[in-house]
Formats: C-alpha cells, structure tokens, sequence
C-alpha cells in the first residue's frame, strides 16, 4: 500500500495541491468555475470542492480536464512537466478571442521583424 494511502493527513494534502494545480490551470485559461463545469459537465459545486481539496477525481474526468486545459495528467497530479512557462503561455493564447489573437499575431510579427533586423 503506499503511503499516502496509509495516511489521511497526506491524502488531504494531496488533494488539495491537485486542486491549486486546477485553480491555476483554470485561471491561466481565463476559465471561470462555471466555463470548466460546463465543459466537463459537472457542477460548479463539484469544481469548487475540487479546487479546494475537499474531493478526488475519476480518471476519466482527470483525462477530460486535461483536454480542456492542455496539460498532461502529470502537471495536474504532481506537477511536472518540461516547459512549464511555456504550456501557461500557450493555455493563455488559446484562450483568446479571434480579435485578440489578431493583435497577438501583429505584435509578433513586429517583434520578429525587430529580431530579424537585429540579426
């Protein structure tokens, strides 16, 4: 049996670290409660004890979870991931609007422009 199974102090601490990790994955999205519940179709009561440690998860809303916010389950369970900074960016520019990604890609493409010159 492994540990935190043995110990209901580790499993509380547990479950509420997996719940930050979904607070911030969620916010990162500019997702509110009621938007992840509404995708995962579930209650927003359900998202709010998730959030907040009270509960676990079924493996297969951990795997829907990850589909809606873009992260594998090892960044929601322990996470770990290699370029954490830049799966927050992309979760970010996914999120956005199409007017918002316009002005995205015209910003970019003068910082490009700049590098290239740079060079």
């Amino acid at each position: 049996m492994t540990e935190y199974r043995k110990s209901p102090e580790r499993k509380k601490e547990l479950l509420q670290i997996i719940g930050n990790h979904i607070t911030e994955l969620r916010r990162l999205s500019s997702m509110t409660q009621e938007k992840l519940a509404d995708e995962l179709d579930v209650s927003v009561q359900y998202i709010s004890k998730l959030e907040r440690g009270m509960i676990g998860l079924s493996i297969f809303t951990l795997l829907d979870l990850c589909r809606i916010l873009h992260v594998s389950p090892d960044y929601i369970l322990l996470e770990k991931e290699t370029n954490d900074s830049l799966k927050a960016l992309q979760n970010r520019i996914q999120s956005l609007k199409p007017s918002q990604m316009e002005i995205l890609n015209r910003a970019l493409q003068v910082f490009f422009d700049a590098v290239d010159r740079r060079e």
